[in-house]
């Protein structure tokens, strides 16, 4: 995707991490205060040690949605292709992985296997 370039991108998207405002603002729709003051203390600690290296960060066209549902199998659940870019953004190649390894960790009990055989790959 490094050479991919399309003139119609979207601005601003809101599942695009490289801009924490609108995540920000829909703390307030967690009911329990506790949960959104955890929620205000982690933003604050990333947006504190995050910030001064974001403009160092690569950036290229990323799907920002790899996960298990978007993957075409054929009968023998051999991969065919992928499919649903609805997500894709112009941001930091890193969230890439890390939108995956998120779906890789979600529900698993074997979820850091998985994740180093994923960064295998992805590597």
């Amino acid at each position: 995707m490094q050479n991919f370039k399309y003139k119609n991108v979207r601005q601003s998207f809101e599942w695009d991490l490289q801009d924490s405002n609108p995540l920000i603002a829909r703390i307030s729709h967690i009911k329990n205060k506790s949960k959104q003051d955890l929620v205000h203390f982690h933003f604050k600690r990333y947006l504190k040690n995050a910030n001064p290296f974001l403009n160092s960060l690569t950036k290229l066209f990323i799907r920002n949605d790899g996960n298990v549902n978007n993957i075409l199998l054929d009968e023998h659940s051999e991969a065919l292709g992928i499919i649903d870019f609805g997500d894709m953004v112009h941001s930091f190649t890193v969230l890439e992985a890390a939108v995956c390894m998120f779906y890789l960790g979600q529900n698993s009990k074997n979820c850091l296997n998985n994740i180093f055989l994923f960064l295998k790959g992805f590597r």
